[in-house]
């Protein structure tokens, strides 16, 4: 009989840890089942639009948020600088055997891999990409090679898009008659 009441808590636990989840992602049922919808028309799951938070990096100099090969995100920055800055996030696995294995967008060298503060340092001659796995998601940033730093301080801002900004990415997916 004890354990009825253990199972009811871990539920009412699990249903509060669920509702807070929803609260913190800022968006509700039905804009999350709208961006999903807008989403899979650019080509990449919701959970994937992530965007960087660091002040020091501009958006949108060098192309549009979109698809990337088969199904990744990415998006585009700059440094203050004009140095191009790459956001890449999708679902591939890194770790330390297959770090090396995974080419950096755009380059065509071998990768050199870094274990460091929780991700990835990776650099080509010509390129560096800072990646690292987080809520599910490998996020990548690849900089020129003067800006390693930029890279790890910018996937470390790195967070899932709000509604605001998935709004100004999504809306031209939508149908006429969806406007």
């Amino acid at each position: 009989m004890l354990r009825l009441p253990r199972l009811a808590a871990a539920v009412t636990s699990l249903a509060a840890a669920t509702l807070l989840l929803s609260a913190c992602s800022g968006l509700s049922d039905g804009e999350r089942e709208e961006y999903t919808r807008l989403a899979a028309r650019m080509g990449v799951p919701l959970d994937y639009i992530w965007v960087l938070d660091l002040r020091s990096l501009s958006h949108g100099k060098t192309g549009d948020p979109g698809v990337f090969g088969e199904s990744s995100f990415e998006d585009h920055y700059s440094t203050p600088d004009g140095s191009p800055v790459r956001l890449t996030v999708d679902s591939t696995v890194m770790d330390d055997a297959s770090c090396p294995g995974i080419p950096i967008a755009g380059v065509s060298s071998s990768v050199q891999c870094v274990a460091e503060d929780g991700g990835w340092l990776r650099t080509t001659g010509l390129s560096t990409e800072f990646a690292e796995e987080r809520d599910g998601v490998l996020v990548r940033v690849t900089v020129d090679e003067a800006n390693a730093a930029v890279a790890k301080d910018a996937v470390k801002s790195a967070r899932p898009a709000d509604a605001d900004e998935l709004e100004d990415m999504l809306a031209k997916y939508r149908t006429d008659d969806e406007k």
